[in-house]
């Protein structure tokens, strides 16, 4: 199985055909593991931006690494030809602030490369590197924050956003809106194609699916 930044990279170089990738921002880079894989991928140059600074040490050595806040991006206008958000939009309370700085600082037909929980999904985390009781654990958190009306990103629950939701928001900012939901999971999952075309058949994929990717351009 594919790992999800090879994934994503190969699904944002088929959109942006190639462009815009000599310099890329990670929004939310955790421990800076993720950017380093996508410099090693690339080849680009790759600034990762968190509000947490448990930032790998060997990682820093080979990525600009910076603590910093999705909501006040300290980069100049048009600085990124292609930023990078993997699960974290659903961590900002302000969301939409910081959407609009992704914007401020992306490149005039550069890409944007989103993705998140699935608010609609039956079940999550499965490819989750976690132990199998940790992922029913957070599974029950998950159906127990909806049991109790609990569940929004706004009040704790790592909820996530509705396709369809996500999807408006980022047409109010970006000229073009892919969303690349199946085609993420036609790649993670090739192996299993007819059962996810089955699945789409019986248009159960927004429950089967746990995340929603998008892929934007700014014009």
């Amino acid at each position: 199985m594919k790992n999800n930044v090879s994934i994503c990279l190969e699904l944002i170089k088929k959109c942006c055909k190639g462009k815009g990738i000599e310099d890329i921002l990670v929004v939310g880079c955790g421990d800076g593991k993720e950017a380093l894989g996508i410099k090693n991928l690339t080849g680009a140059k790759v600034i990762g931006v968190d509000i947490n600074h448990n930032f790998n040490e060997e990682v820093k050595k080979e990525v600009k690494l910076i603590e910093g806040n999705a909501t006040a991006l300290e980069f100049r206008d048009e600085s990124f030809g292609l930023i990078y958000s993997y699960h974290v939009l659903e961590h900002i309370q302000e969301y939409e602030k910081a959407l609009l700085e992704i914007k401020r600082v992306l490149k005039r037909n550069g890409c944007f490369f989103v993705g998140v929980p699935n608010k609609n999904r039956v079940f999550g985390y499965i490819s989750s590197p976690i132990s199998f009781n940790k992922k029913l654990l957070w599974n029950f958190n998950d159906w127990k924050a909806r049991l109790y009306g609990n569940f929004s990103n706004q009040k704790g629950a790592h909820a996530g956003f509705y396709e369809g939701e996500l999807f408006l928001n980022l047409s109010q900012l970006f000229s073009v809106v892919f969303p690349m939901r199946d085609e993420y999971y036609f790649e993670k999952y090739a192996n299993k194609r007819s059962f996810i075309k089955f699945i789409k058949c019986l248009l159960l994929e927004d429950f089967f699916f746990p995340s929603n990717y998008f892929l934007c351009i700014k014009k």
